[in-house]
């Protein structure tokens, strides 16, 4: 099943975003919030209204994060505080999401994922498994997450795991995803977004970058320093929108100097993303 393409909805008329903004990312624990941050990235299902209604009236705008791409098992919500040691969930397991109660679901709309669009397990991630983006009924559940961050007053999304095209090696996702399938998807989910009023941001998946960098109102890109392809995302600080760079490596003057020139707004963080201390007592370090 073929998602139809669509003409992109026009961003929301509330976008104030612009290169260079600074930003705070944190997806568990005790929220930080600092105070020189405008942007701020939190959790879609874990961040009660009342907590995005005060980040707000302090003038913050407020990304939420959820995963676009894969089903979260149960455990999953601390998903990031390392992989050592943790044994893999099977497509099984993953499956058993589909029938759980909701008191042991991974997220509580994980029940309504259609079978056959649930595939096999993260390599990065071991609570995780695939989804087909190919399958209307996984753009059904994310119609749903983004009305959820309508509800909540969220001011964007961040939709994460899109590439699954670039995870196809040895058993992949299950459903052989290609660039071409992510970009339907994307097209359709930015669409989707803005008809609720959300900004949206395109999630690493470099790739896709030169064919919906206008469909998209920011980018979310993790360690492209470490990797070495900060430039192909520069079509977003081109255009006039952020691209907020998560780094999680130690402090690197290089990457810093690279995201001036790039109008990248840098910021290191443990990648537990969960408010640990980067620098003295502080949970992120900027550049100077």
């Amino acid at each position: 099943m073929v998602l139809a393409l669509a003409l992109a909805a026009p961003a929301p008329a509330s976008a104030e975003l612009r290169p260079g903004m600074s930003w705070y990312w944190q997806l568990s624990g005790e929220l930080k919030a600092p105070a020189y941050a405008e942007v701020i990235d939190v959790d879609l299902f874990n961040t009660d209204r009342g907590t995005i209604d005060r980040l707000k009236r302090s003038g913050k705008t407020v990304i939420c994060y959820f995963s676009a791409g894969t089903i979260e098992t149960e455990g999953s919500k601390s998903w990031r505080r390392g992989t050592a040691g943790v044994q893999a969930v099977s497509r099984e397991r993953c499956l058993e999401e589909l029938s759980l109660p909701e008191s042991r679901l991974g997220r509580p709309d994980n029940r309504r994922f259609p079978h056959e669009a649930v595939g096999n397990p993260m390599r990065e991630w071991p609570k995780e498994c695939w989804l087909d983006l190919r399958h209307p009924g996984v753009l059904a559940v994310m119609k749903g997450r983004l009305a959820l961050a309508r509800e909540k007053g969220c001011d964007g999304v961040e939709p994460d795991n899109v590439d699954g095209y670039d995870n196809e090696e040895g058993a992949g996702t299950r459903f052989r995803l290609t660039r071409a399938d992510a970009v339907r998807f994307l097209k359709a989910l930015s669409r989707d977004a803005r008809a609720e009023g959300r900004l949206v941001g395109l999630k690493n998946a470099a790739a896709v970058v030169p064919d919906l960098f206008g469909d998209f109102d920011f980018a979310v890109v993790e360690e492209c320093g470490e990797q070495g392809n900060c430039a192909a995302y520069r079509a977003f600080p081109d255009s006039g929108k952020p691209m907020f760079q998560a780094e999680y490596a130690r402090f690197t003057p290089a990457w810093c100097a690279e995201a001036r020139r790039l109008q990248s707004s840098l910021t290191f963080f443990k990648r537990a993303l969960d408010g640990t201390p980067v620098d003295g007592d502080r949970p992120y370090r900027l550049c100077p």
